[in-house]
């Protein structure tokens, strides 16, 4: 180990020790419950990065811009995270309620998740054609998509994935 690196690592590492409490409370307003993951990823991005600090600039400021980040990434993250579970929970329940039996349903919430892996204008079809169960025709008139694309896209779908369709 640098003689360098060896100065940046135990920068880093007091700067740790003495504003940890303090860094996840003041991030806390951006990552949430997940401030102090958010911290610990700043602070292993700043060990992994170390080079980029330059010995004659503050450090705090070096190392605050990293957590920032850090904490600014993972309030992205939860964010897209909730919003996927809430889209996911809030398809289950229209489901259940188009759905006639539970094995109905269960086949429906498979190919929703199955669905969520396609690229978008597939994804989009695929959806109103198997989930919401609209007719090729409908599907059409809704996303603009040629008719017979989707039904090959369908037909696709149900062959790759036969075992939720016997």
């Amino acid at each position: 180990m640098k003689a360098e690196q060896k100065q940046v690592y135990n920068l880093i590492e007091a700067h740790y020790r003495l504003h940890r409490k303090r860094l996840v409370k003041q991030k806390r307003y951006m990552a949430g419950n997940w401030s102090e993951d958010a911290i610990q990823e700043g602070y292993a991005n700043a060990f992994q990065y170390w080079q980029t600090y330059d010995l004659n600039m503050p450090f705090d400021n070096w190392i605050n811009r990293i957590i920032s980040n850090s904490a600014r990434r993972m309030s992205n993250w939860v964010k897209g995270y909730v919003r996927d579970q809430e889209e996911t929970a809030s398809v289950f329940d229209l489901i259940e309620k188009k759905a006639s039996s539970p094995y109905d349903q269960h086949k429906a919430r498979e190919a929703y998740l199955l669905i969520q892996d396609e690229d978008e204008p597939k994804r989009t079809c695929l959806q109103y054609s198997l989930v919401d169960q609209c007719t090729a025709e409908d599907v059409r008139l809704l996303t603009g998509q040629n008719e017979n694309t989707i039904k090959t896209w369908v037909k696709r779908f149900r062959d790759d994935h036969r075992e939720l369709y016997r």
